[in-house]
């Protein structure tokens, strides 16, 4: 999974293989596994294999557990018209920030990065 999410989000299975140094056959075996789960899914056309919507369910329900942005929300939201700039927030996950909320400021130019992006806990905010 982390290397699909590494890779953009999709991947042939002799590539995974090699990059895991794992046998072609453990690797297949492997991602089948995951598909029975709904973690991934192989295109039909070009065969590659994609990060699946259950790893979204997954995560969804981690975050929703976790009650961090119903509590974060508002305070988001202030600092954000406050400052006129997006507000982030992130979760320590060992020496890495993964953020999980964003409020965009309105102003034409603006800095976002997409939800799930991770940055060392030394270069961000957190």
């Amino acid at each position: 999974m982390q290397y699909l999410e590494r890779s953009g989000g999709s991947s042939s299975v002799s590539d995974i293989s090699g990059s895991l140094d794992l046998p072609l056959s453990t690797t297949f075996r492997l991602l089948k596994v995951l598909q029975a789960a709904d973690f991934v899914y192989q295109d039909s056309q070009l065969g590659w294999w994609h990060i699946g919507l259950g790893v979204f369910n997954v995560g969804s329900a981690y975050i929703h557990n976790r009650d961090v942005l119903s509590v974060a929300g508002p305070f988001m939201h202030r600092l954000m018209l406050l400052s006129g700039e997006t507000v982030n927030v992130a979760i320590r996950n060992g020496n890495e920030a993964v953020l999980i909320g964003q409020k965009e400021c309105k102003s034409m130019v603006r800095m976002c990065a997409p939800l799930g992006s991770r940055l060392p806990l030394h270069a961000s905010g957190a």
